[in-house]
């Protein structure tokens, strides 16, 4: 999945730490995506947040996967 956000120009890295395996995405327009992997399940959690900075992003879109990945 990370070679196709990038070949599509979307801004996308691996996360450490959440699920299995993670890719976090800056689509544009204030969004980010997390997409978390844990064992055959797949989770994505998205926001909208215009106006944050992408650090702030990342640590409110982890936070709120972390919480959900628990219930799977």
């Amino acid at each position: 999945m990370l070679p196709e956000f990038k070949k599509n120009h979307v801004k996308a890295e691996e996360v450490k730490g959440v699920g299995d395996r993670a890719i976090l995405t800056f689509p544009g327009y204030g969004m980010v995506q997390l997409i978390a992997f844990k064992g055959s399940s797949v989770l994505m959690v998205q926001l909208m947040m215009s106006g944050a900075t992408e650090d702030k992003e990342k640590v409110l879109v982890q936070k709120l996967t972390l919480k959900a990945l628990v219930k799977l």
